[in-house]
């Protein structure tokens, strides 16, 4: 028994052996054991003595100075998007200070956005004698509510500065999002804007505005109001070809003027998104659903489907009257996990005023159809929406008849899930190609 009560006395002292080791092996190393050399005389830490500092000198040259901007890298790479993309540069700005709205570009992308954004440029173009005119809707309060209103700026001196006419419209119309869809002139200098449920017209350089009236649907026993100029166009013989959409239920109607918009003919009724005068006189239209429409004789034939519905879907008649088109192209659901939107952007062509088509080729990473340009040179041009670069400028290489990323939007504007620039419009001055949308100011490729 006595051996027995001795086993737990020289297992608590084992313990309590062990327990002082942890304890002293912790406060040692809690601590720490200073060296005597860093310990002065009087028991405090001595600090390491600061080596003197040799006088210095300079050089009699001029310090080169810093730089207002930061440098904005010239390409950026994400994810997936790993070829090097130049970003697009301010060319002008509607409302503000030029050299201040750079500042904000490059160096405090949140600020620039929020001193653009209340404006949308929809459309550009260049009159005859050489007026360069923006077609834009500005955020406002009317009747205290904010809306959208349309304005049409106008530069003579090549977009180094602006004015700005508003064009005349009822408080109704002002309540609803008002966007513009098209500018154009005629040989006789008349200027043409359409919009949402109104159609104007200058008689004197763009400097006022006056509404025309605009065909009412009358037929099948209904009488409907129009609700948007869809689009507008000027042909070779000075007619002017409007497509309104109607409220209600009613078919987009596209309208015919000989006299400037006093009456009006029936054409035919698709929603048109672009339409081309073709060399043959006939009128190639494209509407919202991935078709492709031939009119002639006064009739609408089909010449080109991609089944597929809901993208934007440009045209453009180059001057060696060659028509191009892009559009969203259906694929097999075992391939549209290639693209992020299920669809891929295809690029053809037409040689014979529109009758047949030729398949070109996708057009990389790109989400939308966009807008057509065709440059002095002949290059033909792309803008729109892509999955890596935001609001996209792509060119069309002549030699290899691939798309090429000419310019992209700064990486702040890039985010499909947030900030976002789209590219509404484009046109080419001086040899610059200019693209504008839904900010305020206007962009060139570099």
């Amino acid at each position: 028994m006595k051996e027995g009560k001795g086993k737990p006395n020289r297992f608590y002292g084992i313990l309590g052996l062990g327990i002082f080791v942890v304890l002293a092996v912790f406060f040692l190393f809690s601590f720490g054991v200073q060296n005597p050399s860093d310990v002065s005389t009087s028991g405090s830490v001595a600090s390491p003595a600061t080596p003197a500092q040799p006088a210095q000198t300079f050089p009699n040259e001029r310090i080169p100075a810093t730089p207002a901007i930061p440098a904005m890298p010239a390409t950026k790479s994400s994810g997936t998007c790993q070829r090097p993309v130049p970003y697009h540069q301010i060319y002008s700005s509607l409302e503000l200070n030029l050299d201040d709205i750079n500042i904000a570009y490059q160096s405090d992308p949140e600020s620039f956005l929020k001193a653009t954004k209340n404006e949308q440029v929809y459309k550009l173009m260049q009159s005859s004698s050489g007026v360069l005119f923006a077609l834009v809707t500005k955020y406002e309060y009317v009747d205290s509510y904010q809306t959208s209103v349309p304005y049409v700026y106008k530069s003579s001196d090549k977009g180094r500065t602006w004015t700005s006419v508003r064009l005349p419209t009822t408080a109704r119309e002002q309540t609803f999002y008002t966007y513009v869809s098209g500018i154009a002139e005629d040989s006789k200098g008349n200027l043409y804007a359409g919009g949402r449920a109104a159609l104007w017209k200058s008689t004197d350089g763009g400097n006022s505005w006056n509404q025309i009236p605009i065909p009412t649907y009358d037929e099948y026993y209904r009488d409907l109001n129009p609700y948007a100029i869809r689009y507008l166009m000027i042909l070779k013989d000075d007619s002017l070809v409007i497509n309104v959409e109607f409220v209600g239920t009613a078919p987009f109607n596209t309208y015919k003027s000989i006299d400037g918009g006093n009456t009006w003919t029936k054409l035919f009724a698709i929603p048109v998104y672009s339409m081309v005068e073709a060399d043959d006189g006939s009128l190639v239209v494209s509407d919202y659903f991935g078709d492709v429409y031939k009119f002639s004789n006064n009739v609408l034939t089909k010449s080109l489907s991609t089944f597929w519905t809901g993208t934007e879907h440009p045209l453009l008649k180059a001057k060696d009257g060659t028509i191009y088109s892009v559009t969203s192209e259906n694929v097999h659901y075992t391939q549209s996990f290639k693209y992020l939107w299920g669809y891929p952007i295809v690029s053809y062509k037409s040689k014979d005023n529109g009758n047949t088509w030729i398949r070109m080729g996708e057009v990389p990473d790109a989400l939308q159809g966009g807008r057509l340009l065709e440059g002095a040179d002949g290059s033909i041009y792309l803008g729109t929406l892509s999955e890596c670069w935001g609001g996209t400028i792509y060119k069309l290489n002549p030699n290899s008849k691939k798309w090429e990323v000419v310019s992209g939007s700064i990486p702040y504007l890039s985010n499909l899930g947030g900030p976002l620039y789209w590219v509404h419009t484009m046109m080419e001055i001086d040899g610059k190609i200019l693209n504008a949308g839904n900010l305020g100011v206007i962009f060139n490729s570099p």
